[in-house]
């Protein structure tokens, strides 16, 4: 299968796991199933995310000045985490993320 996928804005962050391809741009985030290239989900972001993190039901966007902001694939919002005092900038994959590991997602109602 061959897909292209235009974006109006330059692409900053991109991560393809668990069947989703999770696109940051400076004013937008785009999700798509791996099945459906066709209708991606999309939703305002900041040009401040700096990586994007998956789980097989969850991803995280790390922000440098809102936090770590986790979604569902459908692009709900499920938590916001600030860390106080945290540097959220210099994180990086080789860093342990074994707090967000720690860290539990609930369904919001």
């Amino acid at each position: 299968m061959n897909e292209e996928l235009d974006f109006n804005d330059r692409v900053i962050h991109m991560s393809l796991r668990y069947n989703h391809l999770v696109v940051v741009t400076p004013t937008q985030c785009h999700i798509y199933n791996t099945e459906n290239w066709g209708s991606p989900q999309v939703f305002d972001s900041k040009e401040t995310v700096t990586m994007i993190i998956q789980s097989p039901n969850y991803f995280a966007l790390v922000d440098v000045v809102q936090g770590i902001l986790t979604y569902n694939y459908d692009g709900r919002s499920v938590s916001v985490t600030k860390i106080p005092g945290g540097k959220l900038e210099f994180l990086s994959r080789k860093k342990d993320f074994s707090f967000l590991r720690c860290h539990r997602c609930y369904r919001l109602a």
